[in-house]
């Protein structure tokens, strides 16, 4: 079976597993699939509420993303791959020049990371009643203010016809060399289901905020980043405060949930990891948590919630961003098969953003 096939049904599965945000694709009229580049038009912001006090925000600015270079080329695509790598870096240029120049002018705001893949943007700690001044600098297109969706989440392995996916043609559906990744609470990567060493002591030990100690990332869990930080419980806090680790909260678990309906190896009943095999042989009655639909895939863990049901879809488009080139070395032909959004809500005037780069991620 090849490559594609694997990973079209792949995406078909976990498509089904999972609730994803629906994502809304910006069509010409007659269904053409062509979609408006960032600098064709001013994105539009209708705040609902008047924000207020420190908040994080996204500053859009101008310039193509670096996947437009993508758009209709195949991912092994040399030339393809090098024309965005090199938007990537112009972007990052650029980025940076107004990223001085914004500090300068307004020097409390701190900026916590850009955009250079599917959106040309800065996301920024700011006071709210800066928005307009900041509006008002060359190359913004627009400042918006982030925006809080809900956690969802529906799952069901074994009525979707995941077992019969492993033992199909070949060798098989599991997910081995695809790459999967979950925008949600983090992922409890000392969990045995993801490869960890399923002592709660070290989970408790874990600095939180640093990667420099022990358990990310893993074999299971290869890769991702925390976008809004610990602590962070809109309204209470509503600025962001970002950190390499995208650990899981104790007190949520969803995103651990969801990678493990995704993607999980599945723990015995003594609580070590099950190695496999994938096929009709799996011990589903007596196991403690059954493996997910994906269960060799490689798992990248996208913080943008906390310890309370909120999502961050500053963090969360940050995320998809990210996703283009998950190591971050510039080369886009890594980038991931499947990213996973078990959340959903009112985007509340982000509407243009979210399409924007939906369009082109797909």
């Amino acid at each position: 079976m090849s490559r594609k096939t694997t990973y079209l049904l792949l995406l078909a599965m976990c498509a089904m597993l999972l609730t994803s945000l629906p994502l809304a694709f910006a069509q010409e009229e007659g269904g053409s699939g062509a979609f408006t580049r960032v600098g064709d038009a001013r994105p539009q912001r209708a705040d609902a509420v008047a924000p207020s006090g420190i908040i994080t925000a996204m500053i859009q600015l101008e310039g193509d993303p670096a996947a437009a270079y993508l758009v209709y080329q195949p991912r092994n695509s040399r030339n393809a791959n090098l024309a965005a790598a090199e938007q990537a870096a112009n972007l990052e240029n650029y980025h940076e020049s107004f990223s001085n120049s914004l500090t300068a002018q307004f020097p409390s705001i701190e900026v916590l990371y850009n955009l250079t893949w599917l959106n040309s943007a800065v996301a920024v700690n700011m006071d709210a009643s800066l928005i307009a001044q900041v509006e008002a600098m060359p190359g913004v297109l627009g400042v918006f203010p982030d925006v809080l969706m809900e956690q969802h989440h529906d799952t069901s392995v074994s009525h979707i016809g995941g077992p019969a996916a492993w033992q199909s043609a070949v060798d098989g559906l599991t997910g081995e060399g695809m790459r999967i990744g979950i925008v949600d609470s983090g992922i409890d990567y000392f969990h045995a289901n993801f490869g960890g060493s399923g002592d709660p002591q070290d989970f408790i030990d874990n600095d939180r905020t640093v990667i420099t100690d022990a358990g990310f990332p893993n074999d299971r869990v290869v890769g991702g980043y925390d976008f809004v930080g610990d602590g962070w419980a809109p309204p209470t806090v509503s600025a962001t405060n970002p950190d390499p680790d995208p650990v899981d909260c104790e007190l949520n678990g969803h995103g651990t949930h969801v990678a493990g309906s995704a993607a999980g190896n599945g723990v015995n009943a003594d609580t070590t990891a099950y190695a496999g095999p994938y096929d009709a042989t799996v011990p589903f009655s007596t196991m403690l948590v059954a493996p997910g639909v994906a269960p060799e895939a490689d798992l990248y863990a996208f913080k943008t919630g906390d310890c309370t049901s909120s999502i961050s879809l500053v963090g969360s488009l940050a995320a998809w961003d990210m996703g283009m080139d998950p190591n971050g070395d510039g080369d886009p032909s890594d980038r991931l098969h499947v990213i996973n959004n078990s959340w959903g809500g009112s985007y509340a005037g982000l509407e243009d953003l979210v399409n924007l780069q939906a369009n082109y991620a797909v």
